[in-house]
């Protein structure tokens, strides 16, 4: 059998080439400067959940699509599929 072994240890550290490397989102200027504050990304499913969970809790809650200008990566395919399939969370008290 032939094939590429990668060690626990690289696949944690991300070490290794064929592991992709670190997408990051960050904040959207204008939402955090209006009071939002970012919470995680995720897939659709768990932004529907997160949304019902926040709302219960008392927060405003925006489902924001991941934008390209957001991302920090060395991987465009990486950063292609996280804005076709993410979504970020915001959230802040709610105003009455």
């Amino acid at each position: 059998m032939t094939g590429k072994f990668i060690h626990l240890e690289s696949l944690l550290h991300g070490r290794d080439a064929g592991v992709p490397s670190r997408v990051e989102a960050r904040p959207n200027p204008e939402l955090t400067a209006a009071g939002w504050e970012r919470r995680f990304t995720a897939d659709s499913r768990r932004a529907e959940e997160a949304v019902e969970i926040y709302s219960k809790l008392g927060y405003d809650v925006r489902v924001e699509p991941l934008r390209s200008e957001e991302m920090e990566s060395d991987c465009a395919d990486c950063a292609s599929l996280m804005v076709a399939e993410f979504k970020t969370i915001y959230t802040r008290k709610r105003t009455l």
